[in-house]
Order: C-alpha cells, then sequence, then structure tokens
C-alpha cells in the first residue's frame, strides 16, 4: 500500500516557562571526535533483521563502529544571529559545533547518517543533502527503546527566536511507525541529556512531538515544514534545540521504526522592531 501526503506547513508556538539556567561546560572530547560517531560506509552490505511489512526502507551498507556518546570537538561561541543548516555533508557536524549523541538502550550498530537517495532525497540541494536515522539506532535482533539525539550549536534565544525545518519518513512505511521529538534547553552550552533511554537532561522543554502515539499517517511521508516561535522567556538566554529520534518498541524485531530524515533546519531571530514592539503590548 503507498499513501502520498502532500507537503503541508504547520505554524505552531510553543511556551516556553522556564527561564536561563546555569551554564555548564560541554562533555570532554577527545580529538578524533569530529569524525566519532558518523556512519561511515563499508564495502559489504548487511541485512535488516527479519525484515517485514510495508518497508523498513532499504538496507544499507553496513557502518563502522561508533561510540555510543558522541561529543562536538569543538566549544565555539554562541551563534547570536540567524543561522541554517542544510546537512550537505555531515561529517562537518561535529566541527561546527554539532553535537551526535545514541542513548539507546541497547545501543545499535548505527548512529545518524548522511541521506540516503536510494530511499528518498532530500528536501533541496543534492539528493543525499539531509541527515538520517533509522530503526538500527538500536538493537538488529531484539526489541530496544530509540533515543538518538541531533544537538545544535549553542544559539541566542528570545522571545520570537522561529526554529524552521523539514522531516518525513519513507512514503510506504506501513507498521512500523516512527517519531521525532523536537526539544530546547536554555541551559547555555549544556548537552546534558542524562545516561539512559528515557531521559532528557537540560532539555527538558518539548518543543515538538511528532506522533507520540505511534499512529498511522501521523508522521509525514512527504517533506513537511514544521515551525516553533520561542515564547514566554523572562529575559533573552542561550541554549541549543535536540532533535531526538524517539522510538519505543522498535529494534529489528520492534513494531514501531523505520527512517526518518531532517533537512533546511534554520534559526531566524526576531528582528530589532518586533522586540520592541513586543515590549510595549
Amino acid at each position: 500500500m503507498f499513501r502520498a501526503l502532500p507537503p503541508a506547513r504547520f505554524v505552531l508556538s510553543a511556551l516556553l516557562l522556564s527561564t536561563a539556567g546555569v551554564l555548564t561546560s560541554p562533555l570532554a572530547a577527545n580529538d578524533d571526535s569530529a569524525v566519532q560517531g558518523i556512519d561511515q560506509p563499508s564495502e559489504q552490505a548487511q541485512p535488516l533483521a527479519l525484515p517485514r511489512g510495508g518497508s523498513r526502507a532499504q538496507p544499507r551498507a553496513s557502518h563502522g563502529p561508533f561510540d555510543a556518546l558522541i561529543q562536538g570537538s569543538l566549544r565555539l561561541a554562541t551563534i547570536e544571529d540567524d543561522f541554517s543548516e542544510n546537512f550537505d555533508d555531515i561529517n562537518t557536524l561535529p566541527g561546527a559545533g554539532w553535537v551526535l549523541n545514541n542513548q539507546s538502550e541497547p545501543l545499535g550498530s548505527r548512529g545518524w547518517f548522511q541521506g540516503d537517495a536510494g530511499i528518498f532525497s532530500s528536501h533541496s540541494g543534492s539528493d543525499t543533502s539531509y541527515i538520517a536515522a533509522d530503526f538500527m539506532s538500536t538493537i538488529e535482533v531484539g526489541i530496544g527503546t530509540i533515543s538518538n539525539w541531533l544537538i545544535t550549536p549553542e544559539i541566542a534565544l528570545q522571545n520570537g527566536t522561529e526554529i524552521r525545518f523539514w522531516t518525513r519518513t519513507v512514503e510506504e512505511s506501513i507498521g512500523f511507525e516512527d517519531r521525532l521529538q523536537v526539544r530546547l534547553s536554555t541551559a547555555g552550552s549544556s548537552t546534558e541529556v542524562g545516561s539512559s533511554s528515557t531521559s532528557v537532561g537540560d532539555f527538558d522543554q518539548l518543543l515538538l512531538d511528532i506522533n507520540p502515539d505511534y499512529l498511522p499517517d501521523v508522521y509525514p511521508n512527504a517533506w513537511t515544514e514544521y515551525v516553533r516561535v520561542v515564547e514566554g522567556l523572562s529575559e533573552p538566554t542561550t541554549g541549543r534545540v535536540a532533535f531526538r529520534y524517539f522510538v519505543e518498541n522498535s529494534g529489528g524485531q520492534g513494531t514501531n521504526g523505520d527512517y526518518i530524515g531532517i533537512d533546511s533546519f534554520s534559526v531566524t531571530q526576531p528582528k530589532e522592531d518586533e522586540i520592541f514592539s513586543d515590549r510595549f503590548e
């Protein structure tokens, strides 16, 4: 069975109830952290465990080992202005302040990886110009919980900061439902997400939860834009946005989780006249 949903745009505001947290230092990283955790294809293909149903996408090449906890190699200055990321080459992400952290239990053989044009093409740019994750974030033979984090560099946050991105799953994904959370930390440079598949650490503000009930036809199977606007802060602060691929009852023998892509991420700060206007409303 195939279904085709036209791209749609969802514009919702997220009310942030807490103010700036205490700045914490990022986790220590070694000199190789800029390449750790980025799945590197090898020569031989590895079949998926117990392929079933409408789709588990298509088997990708097997990947080299990666650490369960991946930390960006640099503590960079806070990004104060607008910025965007199109995921043309995800090997550059750790050096640009991004953090890739797979806390799935049990830990699988894949973290985040470059988009696979054989499954679907990107929203913009070259066909592979997006970042992807799949059900093998957790155990290949058995059932596990996926908690695979993709965390932005530290950014300025104020009322009116706009967060945009596009996402989708595979078109024929019937019976292996996907889920994605977008979370916010106002704790400065902190990348703390806790130590288990259910913990969220400093990212305790949930901005978006796509398909929390694992229902069919909820996670879009065509590129779809989501927008969140920061509101409710008592004062400007800094923090990070996190994408959390969070899927329970997944893995090779689980009933949930397939393959998702994220593309065309951007943060836009409010203009000076917009800030001035908000203060006097």
